[in-house]
């Protein structure tokens, strides 16, 4: 197993945005020194469920302050992109790494966002088949004319698209889903996948589903291993020296974490009074299956689990919340030297 580090920095106000983007670079590198495999950021717009909104420019930024590690989106929404921005981005950004990215995409989900960028949300999933089988186009095409049409996007491409991905014929791009058919048929891409940590069962049968659409696959032996290995599953983490002290210092920030996934989702705004009323059952769901808060003990102990039903990367998201910057490193640094070097020589296996 390999681990890596995942920026969704939660704003706690337009005077504070600033000092949280500060902060989260400052962790990013931090977890290179740490021995963190890869960044992971994601892409939110217009609540305060995240902080910086474009991950594209921000994953520039990253591939120059942390050379040595893997960048991933976890995920780019993608029917808020022009396709061909996109395929041009998405180039440089795995020319930037030599290769060391996996381009996230999904449909997204919060209704705010999609009307920011004139989108019918009921419409995301089509609007994403659209821009996405556009984006597959634009990179094959070598030279000379390429035209293309979506409900949102037309154009004429006259030449190639500029640069050429560093990785051919085109970058690492793994699909966010959480149904079995999607997760095969990118399987036949020779493409990860992003995996939604909504208990074993459905981890088992994502990672099934994936490894027989990969069998198929007309790519290489390493392509399918590295599909394999980067189709990792993100986890809210956060470690302290006892189970009772990492409760205690983490459960305000894991409230206002829920209190603000809440509005990223539905586009209402709630009080945790609220929340607590309304979705008790979304809250008590998160902390038993998307949550592993403890000691390094527990911590581990929850990731070998996983490990050992195929899980071979796991994306930490510690910076939720708000929680202030030294808990987050206290937290990162309690990670990187007593969880890590017990996990490393986990034996995965692939569910048939």
């Amino acid at each position: 197993m390999h681990f890596g580090w995942y920026i969704n920095p939660e704003t706690t106000g337009p005077e504070h945005d600033g000092r949280h983007i500060d902060e989260v670079l400052a962790q990013a590198v931090r977890a290179e020194e740490l021995g963190f495999k890869a960044t992971w950021i994601t892409e939110h717009h217009f609540t305060p469920y995240n902080t910086y909104s474009d991950c594209l420019l921000l994953a520039a930024h990253l591939a120059a302050l942390t050379p040595s590690m893997w960048l991933g989106f976890s995920l780019a929404v993608l029917p808020t992109h022009n396709p061909i921005r996109f395929a041009e981005q998405a180039n440089l950004l795995d020319q930037l790494t030599k290769g060391k990215i996996i381009i996230g995409v999904g449909s997204g989900y919060g209704p705010s966002e999609m009307a920011g960028f004139g989108i019918d949300a009921k419409r995301r999933h089509e609007v994403f088949d659209e821009v996405i089988d556009v984006v597959f186009k634009a990179w094959a095409h070598e030279d000379g004319v390429f035209e293309y049409h979506t409900s949102h996007y037309q154009g004429r491409v006259v030449g190639r698209i500029i640069p050429r991905s560093h990785r051919r014929p085109h970058p690492y791009i793994a699909r966010g889903t959480v149904h079995p058919e999607f997760a095969e048929a990118w399987g036949e891409r020779g493409q990860p996948i992003l995996l939604a940590p909504f208990g074993t069962e459905h981890l088992r049968t994502m990672l099934a589903a994936h490894q027989r659409g990969l069998e198929r696959a007309p790519v290489s032996e390493e392509q399918k291993r590295e599909a394999r290995e980067w189709s990792p599953v993100v986890y809210t983490i956060h470690v302290a020296e006892t189970d009772d002290e990492a409760w205690r210092d983490f459960r305000p920030y894991l409230n206002q974490h829920l209190v603000s996934y809440q509005e990223a989702n539905t586009g209402v705004k709630m009080t945790w009074e609220e929340v607590m009323d309304k979705k008790a059952d979304f809250v008590t769901r998160f902390s038993t299956n998307q949550t592993i808060v403890g000691s390094p003990e527990t911590v581990t102990a929850r990731l070998r689990e996983l490990g050992e039903l195929g899980i071979t990367h796991v994306m930490c998201w510690m910076n939720t919340g708000g929680t202030p910057h030294e808990l987050v490193l206290r937290s990162q640094e309690l990670f990187a030297k007593r969880v890590m070097p017990q996990l490393t020589e986990v034996t995965t296996s692939v569910p048939s």
